[in-house]
């Protein structure tokens, strides 16, 4: 069995993915993802998905704040 994976876009919903994401490796479905997509900061998702680091991805949202996007300068 192959299943693709579309992370959406829209902000706040990032962090929804990565709950959504942990859902998935419990119930062992992970192995049979072959393919992610996502815009926007779905885009982000699926890269950190295809990367297999799922306790970084947590880590990501779990620290980041308003700060760091709104007032952070480059």
């Amino acid at each position: 069995m192959k299943i693709g994976v579309v992370f959406e876009g829209g902000g706040g919903k990032g962090s929804y993915q990565i709950g959504s994401w942990k859902a998935i490796r419990e119930m062992g479905i992970e192995p049979y993802i072959t393919c992610v997509s996502g815009t926007s900061v779905g885009a982000l998702n699926a890269a950190l998905f295809y990367k297999g680091n799922y306790h970084l991805a947590e880590e990501i949202w779990r620290k980041i704040s308003v700060e760091d996007i709104l007032f952070k300068k480059i």
